[in-house]
């Protein structure tokens, strides 16, 4: 449970055309909850359009409080730093989307693990928001759980400087 509401939901919204549009959407954890820290992959936050201009402009995140809800609108946040080569990004809450004061964020941070026990065989469990379609119809944004093991990998835990693991989960 605990786990599970460390998840939160990045919404990425565009208003240059002079309303919101949510340009694409995402998961991310929460891992440093007292400086409101999210870790979510490079390509939910991706910086730039291909012609080097913003692609967005600004960052929203929902959060689901209880089990089996959809999330709610909460915080906005900032890109804190980015890396398309290594896939993750670290974005930063800067305050409500109601503008009321930070305060308290009362979010619980994932407990980050040692990977050098991770190999084939290694149960996981993988939570996140299964997206905004882009046909612009409506799913419901209820956090999803689903069970997975590791059947391989590339690269030698904590001494190749990466290493990948390849899971059997159905995306």
């Amino acid at each position: 449970q605990q786990l599970a509401l460390s998840v939160v939901q990045v919404l990425v919204a565009d208003d240059s055309a002079g309303f919101e549009q949510i340009i694409r959407s995402g998961s991310g954890v929460v891992v440093d909850a007292d400086a409101g820290l999210i870790a979510t992959s490079y390509p939910v936050v991706n910086l730039y359009d291909a012609d080097g201009t913003p692609a967005f402009s600004s960052l929203i995140i929902a959060v689901s409080r209880d089990a089996g809800t959809e999330p709610v609108r909460e915080f906005v946040a900032e890109v804190a730093t980015a890396d398309p080569t290594l896939d993750i990004a670290i974005i930063r809450i800067t305050g409500r989307v109601d503008g009321e004061a930070l305060g308290d964020l009362n979010l619980p941070a994932v407990a980050l693990g040692d990977a050098t026990s991770a190999s084939a065989g290694f149960n996981l469990r993988l939570f996140g928001y299964p997206g905004l379609p882009s046909d612009g119809s409506t799913v419901a944004q209820v956090l999803q759980k689903s069970e997975s093991t590791i059947v391989g990998q590339r690269g030698t835990v904590a001494r190749s400087g990466r290493t990948w693991f390849k899971t059997d989960a159905r995306m």
